[in-house]
């Protein structure tokens, strides 16, 4: 999927700033992957077309295989993360 939107890969967005710099890089028309601890608490993001994942952020292996998926998936870098 390629795509010239750029992709952006943001940890804790269950709140705080996270919240935010989610909704506000959709509002950019970025393509937005939101993660937090809770899944559950992110899923009414993805009505505003955030895309929600739940990697575990206390494990590197595990935001690295995440990364490399989404950069398969986009064929692209990430430009943030």
């Amino acid at each position: 999927m390629q795509n010239s939107s750029p992709v952006v890969l943001i940890t804790g967005c269950s709140s705080g700033i996270g919240l935010v710099l989610a909704e506000e890089f959709s509002r950019q028309k970025c393509i937005v992957y939101a993660t937090a601890r809770q899944i559950e608490r992110i899923k009414p993001l993805e009505e505003k077309g955030i895309r929600t994942l739940a990697p575990d952020v206390t494990k590197p292996k595990s935001i690295e295989t995440a990364v490399n998926q989404l950069e398969k998936l986009h064929r692209c870098n990430f430009n943030y993360i």
